[in-house]
């Protein structure tokens, strides 16, 4: 049962720790003693208490506070519940965004690999025209400066392998004409 729309409610305790007004008329004039809510001996003693407690099969969170020339008590409390629902709310909203941002990264991710991979297919395409004996070759230009040192290393050792080639073939040539 809730006592009021917002879930709180507030107690005037005496010095003996019997509730004396409640937002309940019928728990009013009462005298019922609360010595077994922790949050009201500490109030007392202590001169005030923010806590969790139990009252009436209803979890609460509340601060006492000690009325000094009466020494009466105030307790406010509200239920846990709605106390913690926007702690609730923002976590919950949290979770979600992250859940979000992890979902977004793990797409953008898949798809610049997807662009990475297929790089790396035509690089391996180009080595193998090479292995064939095909030099004159299109290596692709990416900003990856790791990339556009392999294309460039590639590119000199297809060049080179070329001359060699040509000067073995008209070393041959030489030879056969002698």
């Amino acid at each position: 049962q809730s006592l009021s729309s917002s879930h709180l409610i507030t107690m005037l305790i005496d010095r003996n720790a019997q509730l004396i007004a409640h937002p309940d008329p019928s728990l009013t004039g009462q005298q019922l003693s609360l010595r077994n809510l922790d949050i009201v001996m500490k109030g007392l003693q202590q001169g005030g208490a923010t806590q969790e407690f139990e009252y009436q099969h209803t979890e609460y969170i509340g601060s006492s506070v000690l009325v000094p020339k009466l020494e009466w008590l105030v307790l406010v409390a509200q239920e846990k519940p709605h106390a913690y629902r926007y702690v609730s709310f923002a976590l919950k909203a949290t979770l979600a965004i992250g859940i979000i941002a992890l979902l977004l990264a793990s797409l953008s991710g898949a798809y610049l690999a997807r662009g990475l991979s297929q790089r790396v297919h035509q690089y391996s395409e180009n080595a193998r025209q090479i292995a064939k004996g095909n030099y004159d070759l299109n290596w692709p230009r990416i900003g990856i400066n790791e990339f556009s040192v392999l294309a460039t290393h590639l590119q000199k050792m297809a060049l080179s392998i070329r001359h060699r080639e040509e000067a073995l073939s008209n070393s041959e040539a030489s030879l056969l004409a002698t």
